[in-house]
This record gives structure tokens, C-alpha cells and sequence, in this order.
């Protein structure tokens, strides 16, 4: 009762209650400040109403003010991270431990610069098994030269290392290999800023080393993914995106929708498989198999794929294999998917012109053997895939152009995926 008294017009909770309840609104990152005050009032009326306390003893404005606002969430935010880093010091201090390793990232996410520092730390579990530890120092943006962010990888270890044993010393450094915080660059300044022990190493992510071959030979074999491409890469990245704008235009009940549909058609329409078997024998055979196993439902476990996808991008690594895995995997209801929308959605819908773009590429195939007999005088055969005047391929004229595809045939793309799936495998 003399929390919520009235007139104090000021939050009544104790500072490590609202500790917990900053650490619990992060739950809520992304979303409205307001509606996280709010819910808290909400929640806080709701317990004293519900034990018998009335208006008259506790007004409903008493409640509102008596809870934390905005501006005391976004305080304690600094608090619970305070709180945290240096119960992780401690941790580290109680261990024993003499080394810590660094990692260090910089990158852009929507718009916002930033530079990434993490300690990592060799400790035990509760059950006293050997495990690493982690403390991210900050995110804080710098510049682009590696002497600016040596300058501001200290600025952000030195409160640190202040709170750390004096005997405890920074002697590895991980982080990518190019640009102006490549780790060979800032390695050396950051060793003369007294940051990194002077008999400390570096490593360079080596990554690379595996996507970028992967990379390479991939478009020489098949071509690049983009806009207007023939190419299996292409067809992946336009699957995923018409699957993530469901998301971002009706949320999970527009996915939920379209897959009720896509359910309605494979269980009412007669054609559907005879079509499917016909077009892609080898996907309609994995398909069938997979709905005759009584312990899968293959619509839902498809569905339930839907809400999480990354877009393929060869610079992330393995996105691509992922995607094409995907793609394999879920080649039918991806097809009767994509028929789906362009059944309902209008001409001028984005969904539309993707699923169009995607039922194209999904239905393509090699020209046939006599094509090569129409090789002109230098010896080259004809394209069958149009282009446009910047020199890409235009993927509607491409399919137009390309033979119709015969009952027995494998789509051209769907028998590369099938080689790309089983060779990322091994690869990586």
C-alpha cells in the first residue's frame, strides 16, 4: 500500500527490480518504448485489482506514476550492461586466468556504422568442464583507418582492463582480413598503444578462404546471381525473397493463408500431381515419398521453414548452400506455392512479378542436342536465352525462348541445385 501512495508522483520500485524489469524489456527490442511502460503499468494494475485492492485505496493514476517510465527503463538499460560487464570481470578475475583473446568486427546494419570488441576467456561450466567464456566490450562506431579503430579499440578496453587483475593480459587477436581494421593492420598500432601484450599473435578469419574459391567457381560454372540471370543462384534468392515479403506484408497470417491454399490445391486439385510429375519427376518422386511417411507432416514442417530464411548472398558464408538445401528439399510446394500466388495476387503485385520470375526459372531446361547445329559460320550457337541491352539475360524472354519442358525431363536448374547441395556438403 505505501509503495503506490499517493501524490508521490515518482517510481516506487527498488533499483534492482528495475534492473530486472530494463533486462526484461530487451525481450521487447525493436518495439515501442511506450507500449514497454505501458504493459508494466498494465501488469502492476492488473496484480493489485485482481487482490482486492480497490480504486478508492489505490487509484489507477497512483499505479501509472508509481511505475517506472521511459527515461527510467532506458537508465537502468546502462545499469543491467554495467551490471554485467562487471560480473563478467569478476568472473574472469576468480578464474585464474592469465590470457584473454579479442575479437574485433566492423559492419553496417540498417543504416547504423559499427565496431564490434569481444574478450573471450577460457573458464569451466557448472559442471567443471573446460568451455570459453565471452564479454563484448561495445559496438561503438569509429573510423575507417586502422589507426582510428586501434584508437577506439583502446578507448573501449582501457575501463575494462581497469576493472581486471593487473597480471591479466590481451595476447590474441582475431578479426577479417581486409579493409582498415584488417587484424594484420591494427595489430601492430595496437601492440605501440600498450592495448596487446608485445608477444601477443594474430589470426586472420580464414573464412574467406573457403567461400571466396566457392564463390568463384560457382559463376564460372553457372553463372551470377541477379537480377535478369538465368541461374540457379538467382532462382534461390528469388524463392527466398517471395517467401520473406509474405513475411513483411501479412506477417505469419498471410504465410498461414497462402499455405492453407497450397494445402487446399494439393488436396482437392486432381492435376496437381500428374503436373509435378510430368515437369519434375525426380522432386515429385522425393515429394510423394515424403507424404506417404506417416511422421511428416510436409506442408506444416514447409511452413514452419518459411519463417526464418536468409537471403543467399556468396559474400555470407554458406547462405548459399543453405538456400539451395532449402530449395531441393521443398522444389514442390515452392512451385505449387508460387502458382498459388499468381493465382490471387494482381499483376502489379511484387508477389506476383516473383512468383512469374520463379515459376520461369523453376520450368527451364536444356536446349536440345540439334541446337548445336545451328552454330553459325564462327562456330557459336544461338542463344536460347535472349538479352537485354545491358547484356543480362532477360529471365521471362530467357523461359519464352527456352524448349518446352517434356514429361521425363529434369528442369536444368533443379539438376544443378542437386549437384550444388551434394558439393557444398563435402566442401564445407
Amino acid at each position: 500500500m505505501e509503495l503506490f501512495k499517493e501524490g508521490r508522483g515518482k517510481t516506487v520500485f527498488q533499483s534492482r527490480y528495475l534492473r530486472f524489469l530494463s533486462a526484461v524489456s530487451l525481450q521487447n527490442s525493436g518495439g515501442s518504448d511506450n507500449g514497454t511502460v505501458t504493459l508494466i503499468a498494465a501488469t502492476a494494475l492488473v496484480l493489485i485489482r485482481s487482490i482486492g485492492i480497490t480504486e478508492s485505496e489505490i487509484s489507477t493514476e497512483s499505479i501509472a506514476n508509481g511505475c517506472p517510465g521511459e527515461s527510467t527503463i532506458a537508465e537502468y538499460e546502462y545499469h543491467v550492461a554495467a551490471h554485467l560487464v562487471m560480473m563478467q570481470c569478476r568472473r574472469i578475475n576468480l578464474s585464474g586466468v592469465k590470457y584473454l583473446t579479442m575479437t574485433t568486427d566492423g559492419g553496417q546494419r540498417k543504416g547504423c556504422e559499427h565496431m564490434v570488441k569481444v574478450f573471450h576467456f577460457g573458464v569451466t561450466d557448472k559442471d567443471g568442464n573446460p568451455t570459453i567464456g565471452h564479454l563484448a566490450l561495445d559496438v561503438d562506431t569509429c573510423g575507417k583507418s586502422s589507426a582510428e579503430i586501434a584508437a577506439a579499440i583502446k578507448k573501449s578496453v582501457a575501463p575494462i582492463k581497469s576493472l581486471l587483475r593487473p597480471d591479466i593480459k590481451i595476447n590474441g587477436l582475431t578479426g577479417d582480413s581486409g579493409g582498415g581494421g584488417a587484424v594484420q593492420h591494427i595489430h601492430p598500432k595496437l601492440i605501440e598503444l600498450g592495448v596487446m601484450d608485445k608477444n601477443s599473435k594474430y589470426l586472420r578469419c580464414i573464412m574467406h578462404a573457403l567461400s571466396k574459391p566457392f564463390e568463384n567457381a560457382c559463376k564460372s560454372a553457372f553463372g551470377e546471381q541477379g537480377l535478369g540471370k538465368c541461374t540457379v543462384f538467382q532462382l534461390a534468392y528469388s524463392a527466398i525473397t517471395l517467401f520473406r515479403k509474405l513475411n513483411e506484408q501479412g506477417g505469419l497470417e498471410l504465410v498461414d493463408k497462402y499455405s492453407s491454399k497450397l494445402l487446399e490445391v494439393l488436396n482437392n486439385s486432381e492435376g496437381w500431381e500428374a503436373e509435378g510429375t510430368e515437369m519434375f519427376p525426380q522432386a515429385m518422386n522425393a515429394y510423394k515419398a515424403k507424404i506417404d511417411d506417416d511422421d511428416h507432416d510436409t506442408i506444416k514442417e514447409f511452413t514452419k521453414d518459411l519463417r526464418n530464411l536468409q537471403l543467399p548472398v556468396m559474400t555470407r558464408w554458406k547462405t548459399v548452400p543453405k538456400a539451395l538445401e532449402f530449395l531441393v528439399d521443398n522444389w514442390v510446394p515452392t512451385y505449387f506455392m508460387s502458382v498459388v500466388i499468381i493465382q490471387k495476387e494482381g499483376s502489379k503485385s511484387a508477389l506476383y512479378q516473383i512468383a512469374c520470375d520463379i515459376v520461369s526459372l523453376m520450368t527451364l531446361r536444356p536446349a536440345p542436342v540439334e541446337a548445336a547445329s545451328n552454330a553459325d559460320a564462327n562456330g557459336s550457337a544461338p542463344s536460347s536465352a535472349p538479352s537485354s541491352e545491358d547484356g543480362n539475360i532477360d529471365t521471362a524472354a530467357a523461359a519464352a525462348a527456352a524448349p518446352t519442358l517434356q514429361k521425363g525431363d529434369t528442369p536444368i536448374l533443379l539438376s544443378q541445385a542437386f549437384f550444388l547441395v551434394a558439393f557444398s556438403k563435402y566442401y564445407f
